[in-house]
């Protein structure tokens, strides 16, 4: 399996990782014999990075994942990322991260994880079109932002590295990734969704 450096975090992943989400959704949406098979076959080719999110069957994935993990050897267990949303209209911004990655790691059975990313959409505050769960870069970067209370979760050893997913208006995603605040950010690209190409 072909190697390559992610982001800023100076860590290899393969080539090609192991999402846990609505695409395939064999996590999601399979039988448990399914689910197995296919996390173990990924482990065999060489894969040992999984994603997943909260978000992905409203936790479901996450609970498979952990489970799977329990019966993997600890010298053979797969780097693990999971991501957490926001709603704008709860506010409290700190307090929901701190509970959707509490609830994540509870569900994983670990007590952190390599990188936590924000799922979320970043976007022009004056964008008709954004709904509860688009941030602006002000809310993402700003005195006790969204980057500001990742970097707290990072000082608590829960996560040692955080990230954003590329999505959302491209000025503000740009703004977000130069700040430097990221060691990383995802971007919407799979072997069944490979639309990202287009663009790169």
């Amino acid at each position: 399996m072909q190697r390559r450096r992610f982001g800023r975090t100076g860590l290899e992943v393969p080539a090609l990782t192991f999402g846990g989400g609505w695409v395939g959704g064999l996590l999601i949406r399979g039988s448990e014999q399914q689910r197995e098979a296919v996390l173990n076959r990924a482990l065999d080719a060489g894969i040992d990075w999984v994603d997943t999110a909260a978000l992905y069957g409203n936790g479901v994935s996450e609970t498979v994942i952990g489970g799977w993990l329990r019966a993997v050897p600890k010298d053979k267990r797969p780097r693990i990322s999971t991501k957490f949303n926001i709603d704008t209209s709860a506010g409290d911004f700190a307090g929901q991260i701190e509970r959707s990655v509490a609830a994540s790691l509870q569900r994983l059975g670990l007590p952190s994880v390599p990188l936590l990313i924000l799922h979320s959409r970043v976007v022009e505050a004056a964008n008709k079109e954004r709904d509860k769960r688009s941030l602006t870069v002000q809310e993402v970067l700003g005195p006790g932002g969204i980057a500001d209370i990742m970097d707290k979760l990072r000082a608590q050893g829960l996560c040692d590295w955080i990230g954003l997913t590329g999505l959302g208006d491209t000025g503000p995603l740009h703004q977000v990734i130069d700040s430097g605040r990221f060691d990383a950010v995802q971007i919407y690209y799979n072997l069944l969704n490979p639309t990202a190409m287009a663009s790169a």
